[in-house]
């Protein structure tokens, strides 16, 4: 999911099967009503589909990393413009990691 507000690619929300979407999305659809109704100002330019995936790939930035063994790693990517919160569930090796959530928003 990709969503702009006003004209402006504002958040991105990524998990690893259509069932999990399904059951956060009446939270995230919240979640973005209200961001939208913080905002009040009108749509200057509607993103294309092109637009929504820079936004969705551009992942530059001073990344932290959590891991907690067997369990899960944490990817925090901090830049001027934006956050990303990525988070694994690891196995038995900590390469094997399985995404099950990811997160990005813009920063004004």
């Amino acid at each position: 999911m990709v969503v702009a507000i006003d004209g402006e690619l504002v958040w991105t929300d990524v998990f690893p099967s259509p069932d999990l979407f399904r059951k956060y999305w009446p939270k995230l659809l919240r979640s973005y009503v209200m961001e939208a109704e913080g905002r009040g100002r009108e749509a200057k330019y509607v993103p294309s589909s092109k637009d929504a995936q820079a936004f969705l790939l551009e992942d530059h930035g001073r990344e932290t990393i959590k891991v907690e063994p067997d369990a899960y790693r944490r990817t925090d990517i901090s830049a001027e413009n934006f956050e990303i919160v990525a988070l694994e569930a690891l196995g038995k090796f900590e390469d094997s990691g399985l995404l099950i959530h990811f997160n990005k928003m813009s920063r004004d």
